[in-house]
C-alpha cells in the first residue's frame, strides 16, 4: 500500500477571497494563499446525505488526487483536493477521434494501477467517465470527491458507472470485476472512438450490455482484441482480473510494459495538455433521455440568418432591404448629412467616409464609370470601408450588400482576383453564401473565386500598425473566415452546397466560431463541416459530402489565435453525431 499522508483541517480563511472558477456544482475552484497552489473545492450542506469515509484520509496515490484538507463552517462541510488541471480524457478523445494502441496501452496501465490501489481499500464501482482525468503533464488521474463518501455494504447510494456491467444491471452485484468490465468498455472506446454497447436510444444500451455480441473492428490488433474479448466477458467469474491485477501484467497487450514506470509517472505521455479542466457530461443509464434523429428538416427559403435577409441582389440596383450588419455599416448620403457631395467628376478618396460616400453614386445611378474610376486608382478591395476594422466592410462587401449584379461584375473584371485580392474575394463569397444569395455567389464562382481560406490568411491579431490590413479586432473570434460551405449547410440548402463542392470547396475543412443556426444553438461550434451537417440532421447533405471525400474520421480542427476556445461537445450529441455518421458512411460503402 502506498504511504498514507494525513489529511489538514484548515480554517477557510487560508484561501484567496471568492473562488476563481465554477467547476461543475457543487464543485468551484480555488487557490490557497500560501503556497499559492489550486484545489477543487466541494461544499457538503449539512442536509445532504454524505459521511466522510474514515478512510478517506488513507487514500494516497501517484494517480489518485488525495484529499488535501477539511474544513466545516456553520455544520457545511468543505473539502479540497489538488486541481488537475489537464482536462477529462474523454473530451480529449473527443478532439482526437481515437487514441492508437500504445497511447491507449498507457493509459489503460495508469487506470489499472488505481484501480488496483483502490481495491485494496475495498473501493470498487466509482470509475465513471468523468473521473478520469489528466494532470498538466499528461498522465491519468482519477478525480471525485465520491471517492471520500462513507458507504454502506448495500451500494445502493452509488451512483453507476456510465456503462456498467450486466451483472450490476441484472442483479445489482456490484463488485471489483465490474470495474474491470468499465475498464474494457473504456480501452474499446479509446482505440475506436465509441463504446461497444452504444445508442442512442438508453432502454437498448442496457439490452446491449446484457445480450448484444460484441463487435471487434477488423483492423483492430489480435492483442487489443483478446483483451477487450477477456475484459468485457459477462461473466464476472471468468472476465479478466478477477483474480487481481497481475492477470493485466502478464497479458500479452502489455508485455514489456515496465509496470513501476507507469505507477511512478515515469512514461513519456502522448501530449501535455495547455488548457485546465472544463466541464464534462456523462452519457450512460443515468443520463436524461436525448431524442433520437429524426427526419432532416425541410430546407428555410426564407428568413434571416446571422443577422442578414436572406434574398438575391438584382441587376436593376434597387436598395435591398437590410436589417442585419450591413444596413448599419453603410450610411447613404441622406442618413449622413456631413458626408461630403460626391460626383464622378469630383472624386475623393482619402478617408474611408469618402469611399463609401463614393460607391453611393453608381449605388444610386447605376454610373459603371465611377466603379471603374475608383479602380482605376487602385484602391485595395480589402481595404476597409467602416469606421472599425473589425466590421470587415470592404468594397466587394459593401457592393454585396448594397450594390447591383453589374457593379459586382464590373469589380471582379478589374480585380486581381487570383493574387492580391483573392483573400478579399473569398471573404465576400462567404458573406453570399450566409445571405443565400445565388446570383452574387454564381458571380463570384464564375470569376475563379477561391472557396476555401488557406492557413496564411486568417490573421491571428490586429495590427494596429497597419489600420488598412487583413486584420480583426478579436482573434478570439473566426466567423469572418467561416468556410462558405459551412454557410450552405446552416441555410440547409444542398444545391448551394453541390456548388460549391463542384468548385473546389473543400469538404474536409474545419471551421471555427459557428454559434448558431436557424434552429438554434449548435453544439459543434468548432468541427468538420460533415460533423455539423450530421448534427442538423441533414442526411443529405452528410451524404454528398461523403460523395466528395468526407473524411468523418479527422482529428478536431484547431484555429490558432490566442484566446479562442474550441471547448467540446457534449458527449451525448458527439456520440450521437459519430454514430450517425458511421451509419451513413458504412451504407454509402455497402452501395
Amino acid at each position: 500500500m502506498m504511504q498514507t499522508r494525513r489529511v489538514h483541517a484548515l480554517d477557510h480563511a487560508e484561501f484567496e477571497g471568492d473562488p476563481i472558477q465554477n467547476l461543475g456544482k457543487p464543485i468551484t475552484l480555488i487557490k490557497k494563499k500560501d503556497n499559492k497552489q489550486l484545489y477543487a473545492m466541494r461544499r457538503v450542506k449539512r442536509t445532504e446525505p454524505f459521511v466522510l469515509s474514515p478512510a478517506a484520509k488513507d487514500i494516497h496515490h501517484p494517480l489518485i488526487a488525495h484529499l488535501a484538507f477539511t474544513n466545516e463552517i456553520s455544520n457545511n462541510l468543505y473539502l479540497y483536493s489538488p486541481f488537475i488541471s489537464g482536462g477529462h480524457l474523454f473530451n480529449h478523445l473527443q478532439k482526437a477521434r481515437q487514441f492508437d494502441v500504445d497511447t491507449s496501452r498507457i493509459y489503460a496501465a495508469e487506470i489499472i494501477c488505481a484501480l488496483e490501489y483502490l481495491h485494496t481499500l475495498d473501493v470498487c464501482c466509482w470509475l465513471k467517465a468523468q473521473n478520469i482525468m489528466f494532470d498538466s503533464l499528461g498522465h491519468i488521474t482519477l478525480c471525485g470527491f465520491g471517492l471520500f463518501r462513507q458507504r454502506d455494504g448495500t451500494h445502493r447510494d452509488w451512483k453507476r458507472p456510465e456503462y456498467p456491467a450486466p451483472e450490476v444491471l441484472m442483479n445489482d452485484k456490484y463488485s471489483k470485476a465490474a470495474d474491470w468490465w468499465t475498464l474494457g468498455v473504456f480501452l474499446y472506446e479509446m482505440l475506436t472512438g465509441l463504446p461497444p454497447f452504444y445508442s442512442d436510444v438508453l432502454e437498448e444500451i442496457r439490452n446491449n450490455i446484457i445480450s448484444k455480441p460484441l463487435h471487434l473492428p477488423e483492423p483492430m490488433h489480435a492483442n487489443a482484441k483478446d483483451i477487450l474479448v477477456s475484459l468485457l466477458h459477462r461473466d464476472p467469474e471468468q472476465r479478466l482480473g478477477v483474480n487481481g491485477a497481475s492477470e493485466f501484467k502478464q497479458h500479452t497487450f502489455f508485455q514489456d510494459l515496465d509496470w513501476q514506470e507507469i505507477i511512478e509517472r515515469r512514461t513519456e505521455p502522448s501530449f501535455q495538455p495547455g488548457y485546465r479542466a472544463g466541464s464534462f457530461e456523462p452519457y450512460g443509464v443515468d443520463y436524461p433521455h436525448i431524442p433520437e434523429f429524426g427526419q432532416p428538416e425541410e430546407p428555410t427559403t426564407a428568413g434571416t440568418f446571422l443577422g442578414f435577409d436572406t434574398h438575391s441582389l438584382s441587376d436593376s440596383g434597387n436598395k435591398a432591404l437590410n436589417t442585419g450588419t450591413g444596413a448599419r455599416a453603410a450610411m447613404s448620403v441622406e442618413e449622413n448629412p456631413n458626408a461630403p457631395a460626391v460626383t464622378d467628376e469630383n472624386i475623393e478618396l482619402d478617408t474611408t467616409e469618402q469611399i463609401r460616400a463614393a460607391l453611393e453614386v453608381p449605388w444610386k445611378s447605376d454610373r459603371e464609370d465611377t466603379v471603374a474610376h475608383l479602380l482605376e486608382s487602385k484602391i485595395n478591395l480589402s481595404t476597409p470601408i467602416s469606421e472599425h476594422t473589425s466590421e470587415r466592410t470592404t468594397m466587394l462587401a459593401w457592393v454585396i450588400r448594397h450594390g447591383s449584379l453589374k457593379m459586382l461584375r464590373l469589380i471582379l473584371s478589374k480585380a486581381d482576383v487570383k493574387s492580391r485580392d483573392r483573400v478579399s474575394v473569398t471573404l465576400a463569397l462567404g458573406l453570399a453564401t450566409r445571405m443565400r444569395n445565388i446570383p452574387a455567389t454564381n458571380i463570384l464562382l464564375s470569376h475563379g473565386t477561391r472557396c476555401d481560406f488557406e492557413d496564411a490568411d486568417i490573421p491571428v491579431l490586429a495590427d494596429l500598425d497597419d489600420p488598412d490590413g487583413d486584420t480583426f479586432q478579436d482573434p478570439s473570434d473566426p466567423r469572418d473566415f467561416t468556410p462558405a460551405l459551412v454557410s450552405a449547410v446552416l441555410n440547409r440548402d444542398v444545391d448551394l452546397a453541390r456548388m460549391l463542392l463542384a468548385h473546389g470547396a473543400n469538404p474536409n475543412l474545419g471551421y471555427h466560431g459557428v454559434r448558431s443556426g436557424m434552429r438554434g444553438l449548435i453544439a459543434f461550434s468548432c468541427g468538420r463541416i460533415i460533423q455539423l451537417a450530421m448534427e442538423l440532421r441533414l442526411f443529405g447533405m452528410a451524404q454528398l459530402l461523403l460523395e466528395y471525400g468526407a473524411d468523418i474520421g479527422l482529428a478536431a480542427p484547431v484555429w490558432e489565435a490566442r484566446g479562442h476556445d474550441c471547448g467540446v461537445v457534449p458527449r451525448a450529441v458527439y456520440q450521437r453525431v459519430t454514430a450517425a455518421l458511421r451509419e451513413i458512411r458504412s451504407k454509402s460503402l455497402e452501395e
